[in-house]
Parts: structure tokens; C-alpha cells; sequence
């Protein structure tokens, strides 16, 4: 093994073509460094203040990866451009939606308008600084099973009575996904609650543990970390919340505008057959430009899916096929920027110039390392699961169907209190989902949710999260509002957690192999790279 030898010292103000360090190869200067770290800050958003040779190493190792990128075989040669152009198309629609959003960003009077215009809508109800824990009843728990849960429940609230940390509980013993936080739930208005939860909190002052609460799906114990109080309105409080949501309303016109504009535009068409199978070449959909119409391969579908971390080997044709608009659709927001100068901004030349070195080195690992490891035997496959067979589960889900309907103020009011009745009605049984659904049509959308993990279903929103816990199979909610949309949501069922079985896993487990081995593999490589370049930094 050759050592590095390297001086570990600080780098002084130099003047332009000063060398910083030398390697085999070359030599890196103060320019190169300049450059690079100039790129590293654009990627992270800030500055990184990182030790001199943490900055030329990877200098060194793009510059040897990128000097054999030339000789790779055609075939990843063109997966690389690919990739590069798929990069600057992401890139394209990033920097057009921050332009439409800035474009859509409301003046200070019309904010001052909307505020005056419903005042009482900023007013901030109290709030309750809430940490719970959540045991939840198993499916068609009988008698005993809840009493016995209950029972269980007590005996956490009497160790946190006595002063057991509350957060270390909730990571230890809770079932909610705010276990992750300590058990933190924010700050929650009663509003934002189920009656039965909403009538425990009101009573709670700062430190006090709830009793157990008994809801529909499961036990709750309660903390409250504090109360933030009830504010009358203020547009100074106010002004960030209206700026969003008129900005937000206009930037969504604005979006679907150009989206449309941009669709018209291209002019996409799209074989018929499955655009997963068949060969790499083959195009699965065709695009008008100036020279008349281009196609997008297969190959370049299937990269731009994986890029995006998606699995569509499972999807239905309507998924396939929205995935393979959203690619064509790319082509129209790189079009848009370039239209708008967006991809000629101050330092883009230094940005396109390191991606496209890094994105030729990522191909020459590909090709070189990646590309020859061995597949995970039969031996290894089950003894990682055997090692972890916990790591291997089906999260709990929940099966939705929904009734949207958004907010708008072109709307009487009337039709928002039909939707409130409705919701109860639902609630009590006294009405058919599908009866719903046409009685608030056309304003409202049915919408299928199908399966969701607790996670999809907290990311919705803390008013719908709380309410479909709540809510037992084969049951509606309330009306529940999330910002500017009203739901209404049917749980079809809920699904518990549930162990996979080696053959369940199997993918997973190879997956999981199969990364933590070209991990090690390319930090191997790129460790003999720089070994074999003695990098030096300079005195």
C-alpha cells in the first residue's frame, strides 16, 4: 500500500494559478479550489467549512474517474447523457417554479385587502403543547384484550406520574408515529381534536399528565409541555400566513396555466404497449420541437423513473402512464427556462462544469465497480434476514376513500355547511358514502386514497391524521378541514402491522445487500485511487 503523503496546514490568501497540492496526475490550484468549493456551496445552499484536504481529494478523484470516462463502452457513455440531461431538466423546472412563485408573491396592500377582508380568520385559538402515547386496540380485541391493554396503560402513567421522562416513554412504548419525537404532537388546537380528546385537553395546564383516554381505535396518555394563549387578530402575526395563501392560490393558476401551455406545446403522443418491456432503444413516447418531433427511449423512461427512487414494476397502466407524461413534461419546463434565461444564471458555468465531471465519474464506478459484483448468494440473502428478521415488516396501513372539497371564496357558504351535515351524517351512518359523494357534487371530488401508511396519512395533515385514528373500519369521519380543502374520508379497513416472511423480503434483503456492498466496494476504489496518486497538499 504506497502512503499519502499529505501536510495537514492552512491555506493562506494565494494569488491566481498558486498550487495547493500536487498528485501524480497534476496538480490542483487555488483556482481549482475556488471553483469546486464554489460548486459544493451551491449544492448545500451555504458555505461548508471543511479541512483543505477533504476539499482536494475529491478534486483529485473526479479528475482520474473523468479522464477514463472516454474509454467506457458506448452503452454507459449514453446512459450518462441521459442522466446529465435529466439533471438539467430538474433543474429547469426548479428555477421556473421559483420564478412563477416569485411572479405570484402578493404586493403588501392586496396582503393588507385579504386580511381586512375576514380579519377574524387569523385570529390563533389557545394551543396545547402536547405529548402523547398511543396504544392502539388489535383488530377485534375482545373484553379482556382491551382491559388487559388498559391495564397496561395505567401502569405507563403511573411511571410517568412519578417522574419517568415522558419522551423516553413515548419512544419506548408508543405506537404513534410521534414516537420518532419523543412523542411530540406540536401545538394543537381543540378544534384540531376528537371530542373525546378535545374535552381532556382543555382541563390540562402546563405539566399535567392526562388520565388515559379510551377513542374508537386505541388509548392515549397526554402531556402537556405548554399553552400558548389565544391572540386576537394581527396582520403583523398574519402577514406570512395570507402571503401563502394568496400567493399559493395564484402560483397554483399560474402553474396549471403554464402546465397546459407547455402540454399544448408538445404535442405528446405515446405508443401503444407497455412502456416498462421491450427494447432500450424503442421510443415510448414522441414530442413536437423545432425539428419536428423526438422521441423519449425506454431506456430513458426507466432511467428517469429509478432516478426518482420509484418502483414501477407493480404499477397499474394508469401509473406507468402518468410517470411517462411527467418525463415528455420535463422537455417543456427545460424549453420554459431556457425561453426565460434561466439556465445562464451567475456561476452556471461552474455548476454545469462540476456536475457534468461528477456525473462522468458516478459512470466510470458504474461501470468499473458496480457493475461486477457479485450477486448475494442464497446463504447470504437468508442470513441477513435471519439477523434482522424485525427490520422486515409491512407498515400498518389504512385503505381511504375521500370527499375533497377545496375552499374557495367564489362559494356560498351554505355549500360548506351542507358539507358540514353531510360529514355528521356520514359520521352517525345515517348516510351511504356514494350518497355523499353525489349530494356535494360537482363542487366536491371523490377521490380513491387506497392504501396508506400512518406516515402518508400524518403527512396529510394533523386534523386528518387525528380523525382516521379514530374513525373504525367501515366507518366516515366528520367534515375534517386541512388548510384550504375540506375531507370527508371513509376508512375501508385498516391493516396492522404485520412481519414479512423471508420470501416477502426476499427483494428487500437483496436490495439492502447488494448497496451495502457496491458501498464498500466504490470507497474501496476511490481509497486506491488516492493512495496510488499520493496526493500532497503544499506547505
Amino acid at each position: 500500500m504506497i502512503p499519502i503523503s499529505v501536510a495537514v496546514t492552512a491555506i493562506l490568501m494565494a494569488a491566481p494559478g498558486t498550487v495547493v497540492a500536487t498528485y501524480r496526475g497534476g496538480q490542483v490550484s487555488d483556482q481549482d479550489l475556488a471553483s469546486w468549493r464554489r460548486f459544493r456551496e451551491i449544492g448545500a445552499g451555504k458555505a461548508a467549512d471543511v479541512p483543505l484536504r477533504d476539499d482536494v481529494e475529491p478534486i483529485v478523484l473526479l479528475r482520474v474517474l473523468d479522464a477514463r470516462f472516454d474509454s467506457l463502452p458506448a452503452a454507459p457513455r449514453r446512459e450518462h447523457a441521459i442522466r446529465m440531461r435529466h439533471w438539467k431538466m430538474a433543474l429547469a423546472e426548479e428555477r421556473v417554479r421559483d420564478v412563477v412563485r416569485l411572479e405570484a408573491a402578493p404586493t403588501e396592500a392586496e396582503i393588507r385587502q385579504a386580511f381586512e377582508a375576514d380579519p377574524a380568520a387569523y385570529a390563533l385559538p389557545r394551543h396545547w403543547q402536547i405529548e402523547n402515547i398511543l396504544k392502539r386496540f388489535p383488530e377485534r380485541a375482545t373484553a379482556e384484550g382491551r382491559a388487559r391493554l388498559r391495564r397496561a396503560m395505567e401502569a405507563i402513567r403511573e411511571r410517568a406520574v412519578a417522574g419517568e421522562d415522558f419522551a423516553r416513554l413515548a419512544k419506548e412504548e408508543s405506537e404513534s408515529e410521534t414516537r420518532l419525537l419523543g412523542g411530540s404532537a406540536g401545538a394543537v388546537s381543540l378544534d384540531q381534536l376528537s371530542p373525546e380528546v378535545a374535552r381532556v385537553v382543555s382541563g390540562l395546564a402546563k405539566g399535567d399528565i392526562s388520565p388515559v383516554i379510551e377513542t374508537r381505535d386505541g388509548l392515549s396518555l397526554l402531556r402537556c409541555v405548554g399553552i400558548i394563549e389565544a391572540q386576537a387578530p394581527s396582520l403583523d402575526r398574519a402577514r406570512r400566513i395570507v402571503s401563502l395563501r394568496v400567493g399559493g392560490e395564484r402560483f397554483d393558476r399560474a402553474w396549471e396555466s403554464l402546465v397546459s401551455r407547455l402540454d399544448a406545446e408538445l404535442q405528446a403522443a405515446f405508443p401503444a404497449g407497455d412502456s416498462r418491456q421491450g427494447p432500450a432503444e424503442e421510443a415510448v413516447a414522441t414530442f413536437a420541437d423545432a425539428g419536428g418531433r423526438s422521441s423519449v427511449t425506454r431506456e430513458d423512461f426507466l432511467l428517469h423513473v429509478s432516478a426518482l427512487g420509484l418502483d414501477l414494476g407493480a404499477a397499474g397502466p394508469d401509473e406507468v402512464h402518468r410517470r411517462l407524461v411527467d418525463r415528455v413534461r420535463r422537455e417543456g419546463f427545460l424549453r420554459e427556462a431556457q425561453r426565460r434565461g434561466l439556465l445562464a444564471l451567475k456561476d452556471d458555468d461552474v455548476l454545469f462544469a462540476w456536475k457534468e465531471r461528477e456525473l462522468r465519474a458516478r459512470a466510470v464506478e458504474r461501470w468499473e465497480v458496480e457493475a461486477h459484483l457479485p450477486e448475494p448468494t442464497e446463504a447470504e440473502l437468508r442470513a441477513a434476514y435471519a439477523a434482522q428478521p424485525a427490520a422486515y415488516v409491512d407498515p400498518p396501513r389504512v385503505t381511504l376513500r375521500a370527499v375533497k372539497l377545496p375552499l374557495r371564496r367564489d362559494r356560498p357558504l351554505s355549500l360548506y355547511e351542507k358539507a358540514r351535515r353531510v360529514g355528521r351524517r356520514l359520521a352517525a351512518g345515517q348516510m351511504r358514502f356514494e350518497e355523499a359523494a353525489r349530494a356535494l357534487g360537482p363542487d366536491a371530488e371523490p377521490v380513491e386514497l387506497g392504501p396508506l401508511t400512518a406516515d402518508a396519512v400524518w403527512m396529510m395533515g394533523l386534523n386528518v391524521d387525528s380523525a382516521v385514528n379514530t374513525t373504525a373500519p367501515g366507518r366516515t369521519t366528520p367534515l375534517v378541514q386541512e388548510g384550504r380543502t375540506l375531507w370527508i374520508l371513509h376508512v375501508v379497513a385498516k391493516e396492522p402491522e404485520r412481519r414479512l416472511s423471508f420470501e416477502e423480503a426476499r427483494g428487500q434483503v437483496r436490495a439492502a445487500l447488494v448497496d451495502a456492498a457496491r458501498r464498500r466496494a466504490v470507497a474501496e476504489f476511490r481509497k486506491r485511487i488516492l493512495e496510488e496518486q499520493q496526493v500532497s497538499l503544499a506547505p
